[in-house]
Parts: C-alpha cells; sequence; structure tokens
C-alpha cells in the first residue's frame, strides 16, 4: 500500500539502503507475545524469528537482488558492485534491522546513498523489489506493513529532490 502511493524505484537504495535507514526503526518491528505468568515479562517476537531468522534473510536478499538487477531502472546502479559482498552486507543489515544478533557497523543511510542522484522513481522501484519479494517469501502482510513503513521512513535520507 505504501508502495503503490509513492512511485517507487531506486537500486542501490534498498541495496545498501531500505536496510539502513530500517536500522534505527527495528523496534517498531516486534509484536507482543503471550504473558506466560502474572508479572512476567511480556515476550517480543522480532521479524527476524518469526519469519525464520538468518536463512530467511539469505533468501529474501536472493530473491530481492535478483528482481532489482533484472530491472533497468535501477539496475545500473550495481554496474560495478561486487554483488557478493553487496548481498552479505545486505543479508546483515536486514539481519539487525528487522531484529537479529547482528550489530550495523556501516554507513548511514544519507551517507551510503549520497551522491547518487536517487529519484522517486529509483525509491519506488527498489521499495516495490522489497515487498514482492516478501509476497514471494510468504512473509505476513502485518510483517510486510511494518518493513514498508521502515523503508518509507528512509525516503528523506535516500532521494535527493534534484535527481
Amino acid at each position: 500500500k505504501i508502495l503503490k502511493q509513492v512511485n517507487m524505484s531506486s537500486d542501490l537504495i534498498i541495496g545498501a539502503s531500505v536496510f539502513v535507514g530500517l536500522a534505527g526503526v527495528w523496534l517498531l518491528l516486534s509484536s507482543g507475545g503471550k504473558k506466560d505468568c502474572p508479572g512476567c515479562p511480556v515476550k517480543k517476537t522480532s521479524i527476524y524469528d518469526k519469519v525464520g531468522g538468518s536463512a530467511a534473510m539469505e533468501k529474501l536478499t536472493q530473491v530481492f537482488y535478483k528482481k532489482v538487477l533484472a530491472d533497468d531502472r535501477v539496475n545500473g546502479f550495481f554496474k560495478n558492485t561486487d554483488m557478493k559482498a553487496q548481498q552479505a552486507k545486505q543479508k546483515k543489515f536486514l539481519c539487525f534491522v528487522l531484529g537479529g544478533p547482528e550489530k550495523w557497523r556501516g554507513k548511514s543511510m544519507k551517507e551510503a546513498h549520497a551522491g547518487m542522484k536517487i529519484t522517486e522513481e529509483h525509491f519506488g522501484a527498489i521499495a516495490g523489489h522489497l515487498q514482492a519479494s516478501m509476497e514471494e517469501l510468504g512473509v505476513a502482510q502485518s510483517d510486510i506493513n511494518d518493513v514498508m513503513a521502515i523503508a518509507a521512513s528512509t525516503h528523506d535520507d535516500i532521494v535527493h529532490p534534484r535527481g
């Protein structure tokens, strides 16, 4: 839904992106669990855990980049990119942002995308590929919505008005 409101299209955005901005908001991705006993703290389950942990992040990253690299609107951002390294970085970022055990020590979203001339179209395309990848993998719609809200929150650090 968010993706349809924003004409999304941006390759490296999601590459090193939709995943860097997501980092600061990963707490929003937790869902409350049941109390096991009165007075016990509520156990929270992260999206990372709900979708299958590291193996699921690996698969999401693979499906996502397959879509991104097939899209002429955004694949140029990755022309000279070591995709094996890019996917490993993206997986680590996703693990961190979605509540996994990884620690992110990479660049901020703003730093990672500075000078890339990413437009609304690029951002929309990338976000669309992220959403489509999660849908393809059977991620629950509520979790997809949470992830896409986080992705949308990175917009101003990634998109540059003049392109």
